[in-house]
Order: structure tokens, then sequence, then C-alpha cells
């Protein structure tokens, strides 16, 4: 499996569809000073950045993201 984005532009103003295919990216959060908090999500050239608008903000994903994943494996 090759690293990859493909990037899809939607019909609607303001909308963009990005899917990536990845095995074992290195995930972190870049470092910030007042700035927006970043979660960056990179593999094979291939880079992601989620900006959140605070930190409370991210830990609400982060918590969602968990749950998700605790789902699908009871479902596994």
């Amino acid at each position: 499996m090759k690293p990859e984005v493909t990037v899809m532009p939607a019909l609607e103003a303001g909308l963009l569809r990005a899917a990536a295919t990845l095995q074992d990216p290195d995930v972190r959060i870049a470092p910030w000073s007042d700035e927006l908090p970043v979660l960056v999500i990179e593999e094979g050239g291939v880079v992601l950045e989620l900006e959140f608008p605070d930190l409370a903000s991210l830990t609400r994903f982060v918590r969602r993201l968990a749950r998700l994943i605790a789902t699908s494996r009871r479902r596994t």
C-alpha cells in the first residue's frame, strides 16, 4: 500500500473532501503559541493538518475518535 491523498472539490462553495490512505502515519500536535492547535498526520510525503480553534475543540475530537475506535473493536 502506497500512502496517497486524493482531494476532490465539491459542487458547493467552500466544501472540500480529502481522502488519504495511510498505513503507519506519524501523528503529532504541532507546537503553537497564540495560534490554533494543529493535529498533523504524516506518512510518505502525505501531510494532513487539522486545525482547531482551541485546545478544548481538539480534545473533543480526540475523545470522539477514541469512542469510534472502541466501538469498532467491540463489533469485530
